[in-house]
């Protein structure tokens, strides 16, 4: 008994403790949604066991409860990073680059030939573009690229892409040439390949659907 105790009440402190994390660093707050249930429901269920010293006082607790909450955040966690990992996975450490020998003034004209690329040759269009491609093109090491995305964009590669495509969608929305294009149609024009990633990277960015969005440029028309 002792040690199923001590097992639930470990299992609490850690909750409480991811909580506070969440809360505190103001990162992923959409895991609150179920871990703060998922929390409570461990809470009641403990506190009935110490009561009672059984398990069977609230059936639905563990047929339903806490083993169906588990699989939900377990599911959408999954979801959340096959949508987008750069939101789930933590972003790369820029102390990891205190060692390099890419110096500043290097790593500035890269910036700015990325971004060159980037505002005039649109290389974001292209929906399978990868990073390696990118820094084959500008004829630098990855790890250079990389580096300039996440110590001088305070980003990564694929977060940019879509920020790009994105905003490239809201001009092509003004455009007439896409007067009688799908909202998908032309996202998949910019670049972007699946609807879910573009729906979130959209409404990340302005706060609207894409097709709310639209509605909202149409009205102002």
């Amino acid at each position: 008994m002792i040690g199923e105790i001590l097992a639930g009440v470990t299992l609490l402190v850690y909750l409480v403790y991811t909580i506070y994390n969440i809360i505190k660093n103001k990162k992923e707050r959409w895991m609150l949604f179920f871990i703060v249930p998922y929390a409570l429901l461990n809470l009641i269920d403990e506190v009935s066991f110490i009561i009672t010293k059984s398990h069977d006082n609230f059936s639905f607790l563990e047929s339903y409860g806490i083993i169906g909450i588990s699989a939900v955040l377990l599911y959408m966690i999954l979801f959340k990073l096959v949508v987008s990992p750069t939101s789930v996975l933590p972003k790369a450490d820029t102390k990891a680059y205190k060692t390099s020998s890419l110096s500043k003034s290097k790593a500035e004209a890269y910036k700015r030939e990325f971004l060159r690329l980037m505002d005039k040759e649109k290389l974001f269009t292209n929906s399978n573009i990868t990073v390696n491609q990118v820094a084959q093109r500008m004829g630098i090491p990855r790890q250079y690229l990389s580096e300039v995305l996440n110590v001088y964009l305070k980003s990564n590669f694929q977060d940019y892409m879509n920020k790009y495509r994105a905003e490239e969608f809201v001009e092509c929305l003004k455009d007439e040439k896409f007067k009688n294009y799908s909202i998908m149609g032309v996202a998949n024009e910019v670049g972007f390949k699946s609807k879910s990633s573009f729906n979130t990277t959209f409404k990340r960015i302005y706060g609207v659907t894409p097709s709310e969005f639209k509605k909202t440029l149409a009205s102002a028309i």
